[in-house]
């Protein structure tokens, strides 16, 4: 019977021998993420996410330099084979595991379909950011950490800035794809990062409630936007729909 790549990667190494006596295995599409269709079903499918998750958990409590391959296998119970065949090496997991962290977070903060006024989404939005870092504070402190310093960790992490501001556009229903005027996007970007670094804090001291962090958030947006008011034509409806915030 063919023996799968998965299966070859995962067994220990044989002799030429043995090797050869191993009919070769038909090609077929590729099922992993990134890849053919999707990210893997069964049996494979959740030996990558065992992966994966394990990867995001280790590269939230240690630096880069100080995780190991065997530790990533070890953690998630498999093979160490497997994470070659599914990752190259460690800095190919490395990085999805960055980018798995940045749509998570992405994904909770995104408005629910009983927030119907942008105070709401805008509230709703910033609870449910606070509500996952503390839920998954070492895995934000590892994502917020400075990791290898080249030009795909510089990507994703731009991406997830980026992808803040997007979506405190679309709590306001402005179109994301139009670039907002240079000092409203700065006044965002600004926002996003002044969110990261109070988070760092929060979890860092623990002693500010987060009723209170989340409102100091808010409030600082909302000064922002009073700051660049007369410069864009939307922030003063902005603003409008956030007076109760104030």
């Amino acid at each position: 019977m063919a023996e799968g790549a998965e299966e070859k990667a995962a067994r220990p190494r044989a002799g030429k021998r043995a090797a050869a006596a191993v009919a070769p295995a038909k090609k077929r599409t590729s099922n992993r993420l990134g890849t053919g269709t999707g990210p893997g079903t069964g049996r494979r499918g959740e030996r990558r996410r065992q992966l994966l998750e394990a990867a995001v958990a280790l590269f939230s409590e240690r630096p880069y330099e100080d995780i190991f391959i065997a530790d990533i296998a070890d953690a998630a119970g498999v093979a160490h084979g497997l994470l070659f065949y599914y990752f190259k090496d460690k800095r190919g997991i490395y990085l999805e595991a960055l980018d798995q962290v940045a749509r998570d977070i992405q994904a909770y903060q995104r408005a629910r379909p009983d927030e119907v006024t942008a105070e709401a989404r805008l509230y709703g939005m910033v609870r449910r950011h606070f509500d996952y870092i503390g839920s998954h504070s070492q895995t934000f402190i590892g994502f917020m950490r400075p990791g290898l310093g080249d030009a795909d960790v510089r990507r994703i992490f731009e991406s997830a800035r980026q992808a803040g501001v997007d979506l405190v556009l679309e709590l306001f229903d402005l179109e994301s794809e139009t670039p907002p005027p240079p000092v409203l996007r700065a006044a965002l970007r600004g926002w996003v990062g002044y969110l990261d670094e109070i988070s760092l804090d929060w979890l860092a001291h623990g002693d500010v409630p987060v009723d209170d962090i989340v409102q100091l958030a808010v409030d600082t947006l909302i000064a922002g936007l009073r700051s660049v008011e007369g410069r864009h034509a939307d922030i003063s409806a902005m603003l409008e729909e956030l007076h109760r915030a104030a």
